[in-house]
């Protein structure tokens, strides 16, 4: 007969290692009931079970990797024990989960420590001890830390995770600081541990612990020396500190006679800590910092003590200075601390960097139960703030989950909602999330009220419930009536990017210049510096400055320079901003825009090309000796082939307006394409040499007599020219052949009555033909040169080819060239051409 298969007993305690993240995820699956303790050591990570059975270490070693350097197994007394070795400091918690402990490493901790009292006492024998009111201790097991050779008393425990949260330091006895349970170190071979149910833990020697007994009593919420150390924030037991509202009064009467009935320096100095505790424990930041002040001038070199920088890091968080607390709080010897990790927390989001908070919030977690419900609900609201500043909505939602709501302030309250507005609209539920603010809006009337003012306006713009010209009604509203802070700031950023979005530029930038008055230092103000900065450029860039008023382009863009981006995108906007003042004749400002360039902003090819730009301008304000100037000054050895081109051109002009013909016709000598052609027919028919003019005038005429497209304007101004040429050379033969070509196309031209008084029979030193003459000299042909520049070199941008074209040479004889493509003004025979 088959025997039944025996039980399966499992040998060692399995554990099962999860990485969340950053967080590594321990379980300790026990399968009855077990006390535990968690604790550190000099950089060594201790935990201790009440239990015989060993633990399985593969999955530790395989888990821990990279994190933990060494893990030693430890069997002493009925318990085990394991010693991890950890390479870089980490936070560590522990946690019961029914029977299964977890224990969860990492730059967070899952569940804080509630922090355990050490308090002294007189037995009644009169021997010292120290008592810790521990209701869920377990038993005292004494085990050998095998790195130092001494022994360290433990005591496990079960319930909610309490602890010592910083290690304490006496004559007899050290405290370690524990995550779960308590962890000594005797430091005398007589000293005593015991667990009394029902009472906690004491430590006791049979002659008395030697420690000092002269301390204010637990209630003022101050550890004057002697050897314990703080049990919270820099000296002081804030959450003993506390008083109900009823008692403050009284208290801090009864504390200012201790001040004035103090016989000396040294207890003036503890009273004056034992009000500035109280100060504290009620969130009066300025009146602890002023209490502080007086300390630090009774006890100068208590002023210097890093506890002191703590204290006073937290009365100027508490004081809403935030940027001053944080400089206190860079002291490296705070960078560990706990304590000084809860007030960071609450400092920078409070100065609206989410990152420091984060990483801070973790640690100040640790000891977050050591502080008064109030200030337990500033570090949970701030905490929420920033993981809703990041997005981390779950994280958000825990904090708020543990905020104790019954001791929040209206205005604390508000803050709940608000955040809860914020995740509701990112989850889409937009309904909720104007709910939520409007009764914020209703019910507050500071800070958070205009945060949710704008939160609203934010979102009914966005879901089309407001125009924006009334989004921007309220917005210029809630910018009146709230200044000075991120919330203001936010307001602007939000006003500009409307203001610009409903075409008025003029009120953006003006919002862009308000925010830097307010905090120029602020990222909102470098964002709304960077998106009008944007905006600004493409106001003139794109065309969109074309739909204003010229002089109120110009205005707007001297009111707000400072945006001009830097480089080449600054430099063309320039360009096409003095383009459009030329347009309408404001000659002069576009000549002050452009020159600026040349003179303070530009080098290299872009100043040469710049300058042919401003010479233009020269040219059209009738000022040839001016445009000569700039081009003189900004001459370069070697130039990309476009850019020498364009300057060539534009001197060749200024030459021949100012009657330098030859100079302008070996200029423009060896330039080859159609507008070079016209320039020389230009130049000739400016100088008078008549039959060398008409025949240009005929060769750029080409072919267009024989095809069907009718002439342009400027063609037409160019068969007269070439008519009148050839009657003053006198060229009747080249007369007669221009009438041949051309008669049937000018017959149907505004034009055709002077073509047929020009090519017949008339004096051409009588009244008459001196009179048409006259008038085709005095048709403006400049703006055609104009346009055919702008086409050339201002439309198509700077050139960048590779060709490199040398300097214009020295002026040399040559041939008149064949083609072109812009035209100056025409002039009256004997006058200069292009002064217009």
């Amino acid at each position: 007969m088959e025997q039944p298969a025996a039980p399966f007993e499992e040998k060692a305690v399995k554990v099962e290692i999860q990485r969340i993240g950053t967080v590594n995820r321990l379980t300790f699956t026990y399968k009855t009931p077990v006390d535990a303790a968690l604790f550190s050591r000099g950089g060594a990570l201790w935990m201790v079970f009440d239990d015989a059975m060993p633990i399985d270490l593969g999955p530790l070693q395989a888990g821990l990797a990279g994190i933990a350097r060494r893990i030693e197994p430890i069997s002493v007394n009925g318990a085990q024990a394991l010693r991890i070795e950890m390479a870089d400091p980490l936070l560590a918690s522990l946690d019961a989960d029914g029977t299964y402990w977890v224990v969860t490493i990492g730059d967070m901790v899952a569940r804080p420590t509630r922090p355990l009292p050490v308090m002294r006492s007189v037995r009644p024998d009169g021997r010292a001890a120290l008592d810790i009111p521990y209701d869920g201790a377990g038993r005292a097991i004494e085990v050998v830390d095998p790195a130092a050779g001494d022994r360290i008393v433990v005591v496990t425990g079960k319930g909610d995770p309490r602890g010592l949260i910083k290690p304490q330091s006496f004559t007899d006895v050290e405290a370690l600081s524990s995550a779960y349970g308590l962890a000594f170190v005797p430091r005398v071979d007589d000293l005593e541990v015991q667990v009394r149910q029902g009472s906690g833990v004491a430590v006791e020697r049979p002659a008395g612990l030697n420690i000092s007994l002269s301390f204010p009593s637990r209630d003022t919420g101050f550890d004057a020396g002697g050897d314990g150390q703080a049990l919270a924030t820099g000296g002081f037991d804030l959450a003993a500190a506390a008083v109900p509202p009823a008692e403050f009064w009284p208290t801090r009467k009864a504390l200012q006679l201790d001040i004035s009935a103090a016989q000396d320096i040294e207890g003036r100095a503890a009273a004056w800590r034992r009000l500035i505790a109280l100060y504290m424990a009620e969130g009066l930041g300025p009146e602890a910092e002023a209490a502080l002040d007086v300390l630090g001038s009774l006890r100068p070199e208590e002023a210097e003590n890093v506890d002191f920088k703590l204290q006073m890091a937290g009365a100027k968080v508490l004081s809403h200075k935030p940027a001053e607390a944080l400089s206190l709080l860079a002291d490296e010897d705070l960078e560990a601390s706990p304590e000084a990790a809860v007030w960071r927390t609450i400092a920078a989001e409070d100065n609206r960097n989410h990152a420091e908070a984060r990483r801070s919030q973790p640690r100040g977690e640790t000891v977050i139960g050591a502080f008064p419900k109030t200030l337990q609900n500033r570090f949970l609201l701030a905490s929420a703030r920033a993981a809703v500043g990041v997005n981390d909505f779950g994280a958000a939602v825990s904090a708020i989950r543990q905020i104790d709501r019954a001791g929040l302030d209206r205005n604390d309250a508000l803050a709940v909602d608000i955040l809860n507005a914020r995740m509701a609209d990112a989850n889409a539920r937009a309904v909720d999330a104007l709910s939520l603010l409007n009764r914020v809006v209703l019910q507050g009337d500071g800070a958070e009220a205009a945060e949710a003012t704008l939160r609203l306006v934010r979102i009914q713009h966005r879901e089309g419930i407001l125009t924006v010209p009334q989004a921007i009604d309220r917005l210029e509203g809630l910018a009146a009536s709230w200044r000075g802070d991120e919330i203001e700031l936010q307001a602007l950023r939000l006003l500009a990017q409307l203001s610009v979005e409903n075409g008025d530029w003029r009120r953006g930038f003006e919002a862009m210049r308000t925010a830097n008055l307010v905090n120029a230092d602020s990222d909102t103000t470098r964002l709304i510096s960077n998106e009008m900065s944007a905006a600004f450029a493409a106001l003139y860039l794109d065309g969109k400055a074309a739909e204003m008023e010229p002089l109120k382009a110009l205005a707007l863009y001297y009111d707000f320079k400072e945006l001009t981006p830097i480089g080449h995108r600054g430099d063309e906007m320039v360009r096409k901003l003095a383009d459009r003042l030329v347009d309408v004749d404001l000659l002069d400002q576009a000549a002050a825009l452009l020159q600026h360039q040349v003179d303070h902003r530009l080098k290299g090819a872009a100043r040469a090309q710049v300058a042919a730009d401003l010479a233009m301008v020269q040219l059209l304000d009738r000022r040839p000796d001016r445009a000569l100037a700039v081009l003189g000054r900004t001459r370069q050895a070697q130039l990309p082939a476009s850019i020498e081109r364009q300057r060539r051109l534009v001197e060749a002009k200024a030459l021949a307006d100012t009657g330098k013909t030859d100079l302008a016709l070996e200029m423009v000598g060896s330039l080859s394409g159609i507008d070079a052609d016209r320039l020389v027919a230009d130049t000739l028919w400016s100088a008078a040499r008549y039959q060398k003019a008409g025949e240009q005038f005929e060769r750029l005429l080409a072919a267009r007599w024989s095809d069907a497209v009718p002439l342009t304007d400027i063609e037409q101004v160019e068969v007269l020219k070439t008519a009148i040429s050839y009657a003053l050379a006198p060229d009747p033969i080249g007369l007669d052949r221009l009438r041949g070509k051309f008669a049937a196309k000018m017959a149907t031209s505004p034009k055709a009555a002077i073509f047929d008084a020009v090519t017949g029979p008339i004096d051409v030193s009588g009244h008459e033909f001196r009179v048409i003459a006259a008038n085709i000299a005095a048709i403006d042909t400049m703006r055609a040169f104009l346009a055919d520049y702008r086409s050339q070199f201002v439309d198509r941008g700077p050139a960048d080819g590779p060709e490199v074209m040398p300097a214009a040479p020295e002026p040399a004889p040559a041939p008149a060239p064949a083609n072109v493509s812009d035209a100056p003004e025409a002039a009256a025979p004997g006058e200069a051409v292009g002064q217009g």
